[in-house]
């Protein structure tokens, strides 16, 4: 098989160490084929190292094809009726990007002879059904996310902010954040004591919050001292105009060391995006592991090199 170019790639690994259960899950088909992805997309990156048992109306499916990055799953034959999935899955969170990716995957033959139990029935020559479980993924020039953050999850619309602390490394994940809402006319503020950053609300004569996400961020941006050690954004697709609400004290994550992004045999969600102008987002997905750098390597060494996956899984293509 010929290399493939692609535009944009990334790599995911989970926020944890440990799995989480999901049961009953909702799949939704693609097409009209037998291939089905689990519905909600924040259980998409199944554990590799769990069992994922697939239900054709609530009766357990045999021989599926399972694809873990992704969270898709092939049907032996059509099914019946609602299909759902039983999964152990992962909280996600960016370890790096890339641009300017090469793809270069062997089709093999898998063996998927069959032969019959019954009595006197024929006999059938050997099948071979194509995969890509060989494949590596090469980025040219990349990007690593060693930053601590935390974005708030208010339920009011617009009202909420991603934290980012601007120095990389673990020692980020010390830092921690909480906003308080106490008191009648109280004016905003935002101080940083002994690694904790609080956000004191304003309130209005009756005690509510009167304080807009916008407010916070614009508070920090000017703060000499906060803005050094803060960058402070709206959450994708908001405007910063909701009222911020309680925060519960709550450190960062994704603060890394250098050595912790190259340590080898960790396994990742490798994502990379293929040039298209019209449609989906068109995107080959897998899982993979880093190769080619010393344990001890640091994070100028794995800069200046090229960034190289070796697939552990199948090489799945899709548009979801």
């Amino acid at each position: 098989m010929t290399a493939i170019s692609g535009s944009k790639a990334g790599f995911w690994v989970p926020t944890a160490d440990d799995s989480q259960a999901a049961t009953g899950e909702a799949m939704t088909r693609v097409g009209t084929t037998n291939e089905y992805y689990i519905t909600d997309r924040e259980k998409a990156w199944w554990d590799p190292d769990q069992p994922v048992t697939v239900y054709d109306d609530s009766v357990e499916v045999e021989g599926c094809q399972i694809d873990y990055a992704g969270g898709f799953v092939t049907l032996p034959e059509a099914a019946s009726g609602d299909v759902t999935v039983d999964c152990y899955y992962f909280q996600m969170e960016q370890l790096a990007g890339g641009y300017g990716v090469s793809i270069d995957a062997k089709s093999n033959e898998a063996d998927i002879t069959c032969f019959s139990k019954a009595l006197n029935s024929p006999v059938q020559w050997k099948r071979f059904i194509s995969t890509l479980k060989e494949w590596t993924v090469t980025v040219k020039r990349h990007f690593v996310f060693a930053q601590a953050w935390h974005q708030t999850a208010f339920s009011t619309p617009n009202s909420n902010l991603v934290w980012t602390w601007k120095t990389p490394g673990p020692d980020g994940n010390l830092e921690s954040i909480t906003y308080v809402v106490s008191g009648y006319n109280t004016s905003l503020e935002v101080t940083r004591a002994a690694g904790v950053t609080t956000v004191t609300v304003g309130t209005d004569g009756s005690g509510n919050a009167i304080t807009t996400a916008a407010q916070v961020k614009a508070h920090v941006d000017a703060d000499p001292v906060l803005s050094e050690l803060w960058d402070v954004q709206f959450a994708s697709g908001e405007n910063g105009t909701g009222i911020v609400e309680c925060l519960t004290e709550t450190d960062l994550h994704g603060g890394r060391d250098y050595d912790d992004l190259v340590k080898l045999g960790r396994k990742v969600l490798c994502c990379a995006y293929l040039d298209t102008t019209t449609g989906s987002i068109k995107k080959l997905e897998g899982v993979g592991i880093l190769t080619g750098f010393s344990p001890d390597a640091k994070l100028d060494g794995l800069i200046e090199n090229d960034l190289t996956f070796r697939g552990d899984d199948r090489l799945r293509y899709h548009m979801v």
